[in-house]
């Protein structure tokens, strides 16, 4: 209870800690009691705690301020936090804490301006939540308000955050910088492109490996099974901000035998508003082409494409003047074969702009030039078959009609999680001696080197520690399962099986090849 209220409180020029009042107080106060200031010269008006009394001389009060000598009939105060209540209705512990009317708490601050204000530096031991359905942590600069960003949860749980810039810094630099223009800068403060990747080392004359794409499976790896890399772009097609991926670069596994796999760079275009299909792969060495239609001529451009003749992909060149030639030797279209020429072949070339084609029957010409000559210029050597083409070409229709006729359709977000078994780090609960807290902790089992640094010019090893972990079930999404972030959906690859591809093939695939090389064939 509040025992004695003063007023009229000095504090003196001379001497400013010591506060001056001639007070009479009969009976009743004691260490702990409170005395009320309410008006003063100098003096800060509020709730003062004795903390000690000397009978008939003074009365000294504990407040936040220096301390002061005490004088005769004089009022002192000393240099301790007190929790005191002042006229504005704050709840105080001198300067260091405030709790305000409305219920904002101030840590180093008098005024805070929202439930906790803290000014100064903070650190959480454990952890901070943010507990309301769709609670934020703001960063910002009180000095200027500007929104540096915020961290966000979401009622259904998905987390995002917003920040305009920030930087993440290792022993050796910076390690990944997003700026507020967007651009994501990896080994580099200063991004230059949306995407800016620096690999600064001691390498001179070797390619030093940036990005790494990786895909697992759940399921059975099966050929064709890779990451994609996407060009998705905005169209003039459909309604306003359409997207399309326009093309595609795949790296595909081609054969998934241990210790024998072979892999593909697979290139992929839309055309004619199409899906992004097959136009090239480069696998085992060799450049691999879908076939396709004669180019438009254009200025100081060649080409080199596959076409279908007569059923079989043949190679030709294009070059600027619309002249295109095939470069396979086995276009029969300007005349038949000689059935006895066991492997004939031919010269072709066309040009558009001329409107003019041309067929040279090669071997009938050589064999002529033989006749007359009676010498010899054929030489044949049989070799052992070690191609079947119907079951190569079938092989490719099956891999084709899984390709073309695999789709998405979204699924609900039940179905779109499964529990996988995970190895996550084991925590103990352990004192801290520095401030006697509890700290849940790993066990550091081990550690090894994971490779090596260049440092400030010095060689350091990159250590990666083991610690010890426990099998655990968490939710995670499945593997044949995507989110897309544009409509909040997600969506399921449903893919052809072997069995019903090759069910297919029974009535789709048909066997055809020129009848120069069919009739060959059969003998």
């Amino acid at each position: 209870d509040t025992i004695a209220t003063l007023g009229t409180v000095a504090i003196s020029n001379a001497n400013p800690s010591v506060l001056t009042k001639d007070a009479t107080i009969d009976d009743g106060l004691a260490v702990g009691d409170a005395v009320i200031v309410n008006s003063g010269t100098n003096a800060t008006v509020g709730t003062y705690f004795v903390v000690s009394i000397v009978v008939n001389t003074s009365v000294t009060l504990d407040r936040q301020a220096a301390t002061g000598a005490c004088a005769d009939g004089n009022v002192t105060y000393v240099n301790d936090p007190a929790l005191v209540s002042d006229s504005e209705k704050r709840l105080r512990i001198g300067n260091a804490v405030t709790v305000d009317s409305s219920g904002n708490v101030g840590i180093g601050t008098a005024v805070p301006g929202n439930k906790l204000s803290v000014a100064g530096s903070a650190s959480v031991n454990n952890n901070f939540i943010l507990a309301s359905g769709s609670s934020k942590l703001v960063f910002a600069n009180d000095a200027t308000n500007y929104y540096l960003g915020d961290l966000v949860t979401i009622a259904n749980g998905i987390k995002g955050h917003s920040f305009y810039g920030w930087t993440f810094e290792g022993s050796s630099g910076v390690g990944l910088r997003v700026s507020q223009n967007g651009n994501v800068g990896i080994g580099t403060a200063v991004p230059g492109k949306k995407l800016h990747v620096e690999e600064d080392n001691a390498a001179t004359a070797v390619a030093v490996p940036i990005q790494r794409l990786s895909v697992t499976s759940t399921g059975t790896p099966a050929a064709g099974l890779g990451p994609s890399l996407e060009f998705e772009v905005e169209t003039a097609a459909g309604a306003p901000g359409n997207q399309e991926v326009v093309a595609a670069i795949d790296g595909i596994v081609i054969d998934v035998t241990g210790a024998s796999e072979d892999g593909a760079i697979v290139f992929k275009t839309m055309k004619a508003g199409a899906a992004a299909t097959e136009d090239a792969r480069i696998e085992g060495g060799r450049l691999r082409m879908a076939e396709t239609t004669d180019p438009s001529a254009i200025a100081d451009h060649a080409f080199l494409y596959a076409k279908d003749v007569v059923g079989v992909g043949e190679l030709f060149a294009a070059d600027a003047a619309a002249t295109a030639t095939q470069l396979t030797s086995h276009n029969f279209s300007g005349f038949e074969p000689d059935p006895t020429e066991r492997f004939p072949w031919s010269f072709y070339a066309e040009n558009k702009a001329l409107g003019i084609k041309i067929n040279v029957d090669m071997a009938g010409a050589i064999r002529a030039i033989e006749a007359l000559s009676g010498k010899t210029f054929i030489y044949y050597e049989d070799t052992p078959k070690s191609v079947d083409l119907e079951v190569a070409y079938r092989a490719q229709w099956i891999s084709e009609y899984i390709e073309n006729n695999t789709v998405e359709a979204d699924v609900i977000k039940e179905d779109a999680f499964e529990m996988v078994e995970v190895d996550e780090r084991v925590l103990y609960e352990e004192i801290d001696p520095k401030d006697g807290k509890v700290k849940k902790v790993g066990k550091k089992i081990s550690e090894k080197i994971t490779g090596y640094s260049l440092v400030d010019g010095e060689v350091k090893p990159n250590i990666e520690i083991i610690w010890e972990t426990k099998k655990v079930l968490k939710s995670q999404l499945k593997a044949d399962v995507r989110f897309d972030t544009t409509d909040g959906k997600f969506y399921k690859k449903i893919i052809p099986t072997q069995l019903m591809a090759e069910e297919a093939a029974v009535t789709g695939f048909k066997f055809t090849l020129p009848a120069w090389i069919m009739s060959r064939l059969v003998k």
